[in-house]
């Protein structure tokens, strides 16, 4: 936890924490239900993370630092900034139900540390971390749903009909570079290292988009975008279960095309998210240049968050 503006990391930093009372395999009759979570790699640079409870669940995807300034003790300020978030978020006074108030309670408390930390570091880093963030909250009848960013939430009925749940601008600059970073490999330009590099500048006006951008809104500490939240209520009798994903594990479907939103659902159910972890993995290890399947990195911090809704 935080005592004066510091981040605790007496915990392993490779184990998402849950507060009192709450575990990922809590298993009492609960409005939502942890099932199975993969969270890879299991380490203590992992910029993915999230949290779960009887009626919220809570994914984030950190944004990779350009820089290697840091102000934070942990691996990196984003692995900071989606853990602390995840602290304050779950800590919010009185368990506050409304998820934008929740956000902004947390974004507020990361922002005042944040602050603390750079004077005490006696510099600010030349760029602040950010990260993408969905929230799952089931209270009453309702299940909601909050986005920002890239991050996917399929949603599966009684009947098993599928619904896919995040959009992001960010996905359409995604494809620009990539674009360009295939130019580079039809021209000849090898390795992929240097390819990505001669891509970097494109990345880094892309990101400077963000919070700025329809549809391109992130957390952040100057403005967390909370009244921007893509938003989807659904009665929760007709919400079976949901699947939660950083984009490193939709590569599967996107990236790869080794499934659909369907077969995925179908597949994480039948052989479970470490099996599908391992195949992602196999999948990337096979493709070391990223040439046969276009992406920036060989492999992405990969999470999924399987949940039971009622």
């Amino acid at each position: 936890m935080v005592q004066s503006g510091r981040f605790d990391l007496s915990s392993r930093l490779g184990e998402p924490r849950y507060p009192a009372g709450t575990s990922p395999r809590y298993i009492e009759p609960m409005p939502l239900r942890l099932l199975d979570r993969t969270w890879d790699p299991d380490s203590a640079a992992n910029a993915d993370w999230s949290w779960s409870s009887e009626s919220t669940a809570v994914l984030l995807d950190g944004a990779a630092p350009r820089s290697t300034q840091r102000v934070t003790p942990a691996a990196d300020d984003t692995v900071w900034l989606v853990r602390r978030f995840v602290e304050a978020f779950a800590a919010a006074p009185g368990g506050n139900s409304d998820m934008r108030e929740r956000t902004e309670h947390a974004r507020a408390v990361l922002k005042r540390e944040f602050a603390a930390l750079c004077a005490s570091a006696g510099f600010t880093p030349e760029e602040l971390p950010f990260a993408c963030l969905v929230i799952a909250h089931h209270e009453a009848s309702e299940l909601q749903l909050f986005n920002m960013g890239d991050l996917t939430t399929l949603v599966r009925s009684p009947s098993g009909a599928i619904q896919r749940f995040g959009e992001s601008a960010v996905r359409e600059l995604d494809r620009r570079a990539l674009d360009e970073l295939r130019r580079y490999h039809e021209a000849g330009v090898e390795p992929h290292a240097e390819r990505r590099a001669r891509v970097g500048p494109t990345i880094l006006l892309h990101r400077a988009q963000r919070n700025q951008l329809p549809g391109y809104d992130v957390l952040d500490l100057e403005a967390g975008g909370a009244d921007r939240f893509e938003h989807l209520t659904l009665p929760a009798r007709d919400v079976r279960d949901l699947l939660m994903m950083s984009d490193g594990f939709y590569r599967l479907v996107d990236t790869f095309e080794r499934y659909t939103d369907d077969s995925l659902f179908q597949a994480v159910e039948q052989r479970g998210l470490a099996a599908l972890l391992h195949e992602l993995r196999d999948l990337e290890q096979a493709d070391p240049e990223c040439t046969r399947h276009w992406r920036f990195k060989r492999h992405d911090d990969a999470t999924a968050l399987w949940l039971a809704v009622g």
